[in-house]
């Protein structure tokens, strides 16, 4: 997938988190967003998922060089730590509910990643009683899945110890390449992979 951003600015009230920012991000190519804590990189993540609105500008998504007019969310995975799991549903359950209405990629083994990250064990348990890092591991089980055009990441390896660290490379690997990548962290051991840096302080 292809974005385009087109003097893209966000306010809160009278604070300017970022303006006039144009930027091209280019199918299957791998990006990072970074800044200093508070800079607004989850701010613009969340915008191109549409998790967020912006103050002013535009943002244009293409696929095949063909703009998408509406629902482009469709096209996208999200992954980040804030984003809140049903927590009186299982592991299976919720793998179960993704899948019914996001596509599986074809060459992704959701019992393999399962196992690889732990959780195999742990299908039928409710995710209320999950630890922050099992939650995180299973966003990202379910984004590195979904077959998207676009995947998002926001903090990923939150609340991870080097084990998870290595796993969520590992994941990174099966998806490089097939879809456009956007990290936004401040930790060079999430995005090391990334081609291309965007430095949202420029924008301030």
């Amino acid at each position: 997938m292809q974005i385009v951003l087109n003097k893209l600015t966000k306010r809160y009230n009278k604070q300017i988190i970022f303006t006039d920012l144009d930027y091209v991000f280019e199918p299957c190519e791998t990006y990072a967003l970074v800044g200093y804590n508070g800079s607004g990189k989850s701010t613009l993540i969340q915008i191109l998922y549409n998790y967020n609105t912006i103050s002013k500008g535009e943002i244009s998504y293409y696929l095949n060089n063909k703009l998408i007019e509406e629902n482009s969310q469709q096209f996208m995975a999200f992954a980040a730590p804030y984003v809140d799991l049903p927590e009186e549903l299982t592991l299976q359950e919720i793998i179960n509910f993704h899948f019914s209405m996001k596509q599986k990629r074809a060459d992704i083994n959701i019992d393999l990643l399962l196992e690889q990250a732990n959780l195999m064990d742990h299908t039928a348990k409710m995710i209320k009683y999950f630890s922050s890092g099992m939650k995180q591991r299973v966003k990202l089980i379910l984004a590195f899945a979904t077959q998207a055009d676009l995947l998002l990441l926001d903090e990923p390896c939150s609340n991870f110890d080097q084990a998870g660290i290595e796993w969520y490379k590992q994941c990174v690997e099966l998806v490089k390449g097939k879809c456009t990548i956007i990290v936004a962290s401040n930790q060079t051991y999430e995005y090391d992979f990334c081609q291309n840096t965007l430095d949202i302080i420029k924008y301030k």
